[in-house]
């Protein structure tokens, strides 16, 4: 009986819970994904500015920059 009690509390672990792989899992994805979208709006931002003189630098509409974070989601 009490190997089937350990199952028991096992499966009642994990459903509670979750399983750590899974959730270490979870987190290295968020952290790899936040990563890339940091990279990708650096580089977007050095690119535009390199792109334009100074002198005929405009603004980045507020739309531009909404469109942006959408993006990367």
């Amino acid at each position: 009986m009490d190997p089937v009690f350990r199952v028991m509390c096992d499966v009642a672990g994990l459903v509670t819970r979750g399983s750590d792989a899974a959730r270490m899992e979870m987190q290295r994805m968020a952290a790899e994904r936040e990563r890339r979208t940091a990279a990708h709006v650096t580089a977007f931002v050095e690119q535009a500015i390199i792109a334009s003189p100074a002198s005929k630098r405009n603004p980045v509409p507020f739309y531009e920059w909404l469109k942006l974070a959408f993006r990367s989601l």
